[in-house]
């Protein structure tokens, strides 16, 4: 997920700057975001099978 980031936005790392810090957060985010997705995806497919099917 680094280097897709890291695809996304294209810069040259330098020292002193915080645009590696910007790619953590994003990365941080986004796995958040994908953790939450898939918990409540998982939720939703099972909780059809625990209503029996309604």
């Amino acid at each position: 997920m680094y280097d897709i980031i890291d695809g996304i936005i294209n810069h040259n790392w330098t020292t002193g700057s915080s645009d590696q810090q910007y790619i953590y957060y994003i990365c941080g985010a986004l796995i958040v975001i994908f953790t939450v997705i898939f918990i409540d995806l998982g939720y939703r497919v099972f909780s059809h099978f625990w209503n029996g099917g309604r």
